[in-house]
């Protein structure tokens, strides 16, 4: 198992700075974005295995591509409801907001539930 630091550097390690602006333009990454492609990041993501603790950090990060790398490895069981509201409130774009809702909100047992109240914009 990773920490939090090392799976930054390996992240860091991925950037592409050239690709931001490309991002940027679709609305993509805000001012955190380093540059690593969704497929680099479903690939660090196999290779560093599922972890709650892993996930907080990365999303605790700030980093936006760290951001989508937590949803991945999250631990769709480990996940409260108050998770993911506090998550959803650091949507900072939609592409993240994508990646969450896929990767990680639809496998928990909350996602109906958060789906319906978050529509209604009663995000607690």
């Amino acid at each position: 198992m990773q920490d939090t630091g090392q799976v930054l550097v390996r992240l860091r390690a991925l950037a592409d700075p050239s690709r931001v602006t490309g991002m940027a333009r679709y609305g993509i990454g805000g001012s955190t974005a380093l540059g690593v492609t969704v497929a680099e990041l479903r690939a660090l993501a196999d290779e560093v295995g599922r972890s709650h603790a892993l996930a907080a950090g990365l999303w605790a990060s700030g980093v936006h591509e760290a951001r989508i790398l937590a949803s991945l490895v999250e631990e769709p069981d480990a996940v409260d409801a108050d998770q993911l509201d506090a998550w959803a409130a650091g949507f900072e774009s939609w592409d993240l907001c994508d990646q969450v809702c896929q990767n990680l909100v639809r496998h928990t047992p909350f996602a109906w539930m958060k789906a319906l109240e978050w529509r209604a914009g009663s995000r607690s």
